[in-house]
Formats: structure tokens, C-alpha cells, sequence
């Protein structure tokens, strides 16, 4: 369920986005196709800065942080987006994905891996992956039921992204972290005796 919140938050950047953008606004699709690429291109150095970061003050801290801009940011999001303006929609769409995504992403890989034991790790992990199906399989056929429902008003839609974000932000503040605990390895218990 930590992830619920980020990959709804990805796949609504770049998938809803681009047919919110072409479809709902009416803006050509090269616009909405350039802002993704900005903003891909800034999570290049992004990601891996705040993969960095998180070693630092920690994975979940940041994690959270994340989260909870997720929750906030999707309002002014949608604000930028309606401006029409390519400029605008460019920012909206590079701050998403160049500072709010690479905020939960970078640090996910490890704040995950120290959420269990090296015994379980892998498996753990793996599960894990499931909100990836839940939040990310989902959500393009839930932003578009939402933004038909309330004819074409976008709200409906930012409640359920934020939403989303802020259960994801509820479990992660209550995973457990292993990060500061030794690692132990069953090949070093067996081989020391």
C-alpha cells in the first residue's frame, strides 16, 4: 500500500494527463508530449539526487514528503493545466515529474528493501509490488470515470489522486524500517561457529 500512492501518482502524470491535456482542454498533443519529456529529462538528475538525499536523512522522511506533496500539489496541477498556456502546462508537468514523483521514487528501492530482513527480503519486496497493479492498473480507468461523471470538472479526479496518496502516506508512516539494524545473513551465522 506505500506505493498506492506513487505509481497513481505517475500513471496519472502520464497517462491521464495526456488525454486530459489533448482531449478535455483541446491542446495539441506535441505540448502536452514536450512537457513529459521536460519533465523526464529533470527526473534524470532528480531521481538519483534524491536517492542520495535519502541516504542521508532517511528513506521514509522523504518518502513521506512526497507523498503528502502529491496530496497538495495535484490542486495547482490541475490550476496550471487549465491555464491553457504550453508554458504553464510544461511547469505543471515538469514539477510533477521532475520534483514531486523523484521525491518518492528515488528513495523507494531502499526505503522498501529496509522495510524486511535480509532472509525475506526479495519476497517481501516482490508483494510489494502489488499496489503497483492496484494503484497503476486502476487509475486511468478510474480519473476518466471520475472526470466524465462530474462533467468534465477535474476535482473529482484530484480528490481521488490525493487520496490515494495520502493512504499511501498513512502506511508508509507505519512500515517498519530495518535501515539502522545489522544485517544478518544466514551464511554468516552458519560459517562463524
Amino acid at each position: 500500500m506505500a506505493r498506492l500512492g506513487e505509481i497513481t501518482w505517475s500513471i496519472f502524470v502520464l497517462l491521464f494527463t495526456v488525454a486530459y491535456v489533448t482531449v478535455q482542454l483541446k491542446i495539441p498533443k506535441p505540448v502536452i508530449l514536450g512537457a513529459v519529456m521536460a519533465g523526464a529529462t529533470v527526473a534524470v538528475f532528480t531521481v538519483p539526487m534524491f536517492a542520495a538525499l535519502s541516504d542521508r536523512i532517511g528513506r521514509k522522511p522523504l518518502y513521506l514528503l512526497g507523498l503528502i506533496a502529491c496530496a497538495l500539489y495535484v490542486w495547482p496541477y490541475f490550476g496550471l493545466l487549465n491555464t491553457r498556456s504550453p508554458a504553464m502546462i510544461t511547469l505543471a508537468v515538469v514539477i510533477a515529474l521532475g520534483v514531486v514523483h523523484p521525491l518518492m521514487y528515488g528513495p523507494q528501492g531502499g526505503f522498501f528493501a529496509d522495510m524486511f530482513d535480509t532472509r525475506v527480503r526479495f519476497s517481501g519486496v516482490a508483494i510489494g509490488a502489488i499496489g503497483a497493479i492496484v494503484g497503476g492498473g486502476m487509475s486511468p480507468v478510474i480519473c476518466s470515470a471520475l472526470l466524465a461523471s462530474h462533467g468534465g470538472d477535474p476535482t473529482a479526479v484530484a480528490i481521488y489522486v490525493a487520496v490515494s496518496a495520502l493512504i499511501g502516506a498513512c502506511f508508509v508512516a507505519l512500515a517498519p524500517s530495518l535501515a539502522m539494524q545489522p544485517l544478518q545473513t544466514p551464511f554468516l551465522e552458519t560459517h562463524h561457529e
